[in-house]
This record gives C-alpha cells, sequence and structure tokens, in this order.
C-alpha cells in the first residue's frame, strides 16, 4: 500500500482549490495524497493548554476519523499537512478598525473593518495561540505510532 500524505485544510474551497495541484506535486508513485477538513484554529472548543480539547489532539482526531472513514491504519500515514488560513490572526490591534458597515471581518492589505473590535480581538489572540501550538510541533502521535506533522 503506498504511503500516505494527509493534507488538512480548513473548507471545502480549499481542498477543490488545491487537491490536484497537490496531487502533482506530490506525484511519487511509492505515496498518495489525500485531503480532510478541518478547521480547528478558530474553534473556540479547542483550547491549546486543555487536554480535552488539545489542538493537537484534535488534528490527531481529524486523522483518525479520515482513518476510519477510509479503513486504514496510522500506519499508513507518512505525514500530516495542515494548510491553514491565519485570518488576520497576527495584525496588531490597532488596525483593527471599527466600521458598522461590517458584521463580518472586511480584509485589507493593512486593517481588518469590523463592527466588534472586541470579538475580533478576542478571535485574533484565541487562533493566534494555536497557531502558535501548532508551528512548534513537529510530529502527532497516536497510540504508538508517531507521525510526521507540518503546518503553513
Amino acid at each position: 500500500m503506498k504511503k500516505i500524505i494527509l493534507f488538512i485544510m480548513e473548507g471545502v474551497a480549499d481542498k477543490y482549490a488545491l487537491e490536484s495541484i497537490l496531487n502533482k506535486i506530490f506525484s511519487d508513485p511509492d505515496s498518495k495524497v489525500a485531503v480532510a477538513n478541518g478547521d480547528i484554529t478558530s474553534d473556540y472548543n479547542t483550547k491549546p493548554n486543555d487536554a480535552f480539547k488539545n489542538v493537537k489532539t484534535k488534528v490527531v482526531k481529524i486523522m483518525r476519523d479520515y482513518c476510519n472513514k477510509n479503513k486504514i491504519t496510522a500506519k499508513d500515514i507518512y505525514k500530516v499537512i495542515q494548510i491553514v488560513d491565519t485570518d488576520g490572526a497576527y495584525i496588531l490591534d490597532n488596525n483593527i478598525i471599527l466600521d458598522s458597515n461590517y458584521e463580518t471581518p472586511h480584509y485589507n492589505i493593512d486593517a481588518i473593518k469590523i463592527n466588534d473590535i472586541i470579538k475580533i480581538k478576542r478571535r485574533n489572540e484565541h487562533k493566534r495561540i494555536n497557531l502558535d501550538s501548532l508551528i512548534k510541533t513537529k510530529n502527532l502521535k497516536w497510540g504508538k505510532t508517531t507521525i510526521d506533522y507540518e503546518v503553513y
């Protein structure tokens, strides 16, 4: 069986946009590209320091669900690569601009406009903490299996 490079992407649109390109880039005859969905960095139920809701635990759950659905094991996964959208998580707070015209974030090159600055600041901090935790992660453990991990 070919070793699987499992890409975790935030949404279906990302999957459709990138899956065929990834198959061309990773065209090794001994490996196979697979894509799973999972936007966990913005999820307020994902907390980097909570053992039961740990961001890395959620990545492993996505991987485990993929394996169960496709009737494979962790040993079939060569690497997990997660593609994330920062959603402005690293923008400076003074670049978040109050604008009653926007109920959802409106992104400019140097600012986010929104009608609720506090909500965006809280979301950005939460996402930033989760992303920072993932960036430091080099591998994932599932049972006795250790799998290489990268996030971009």
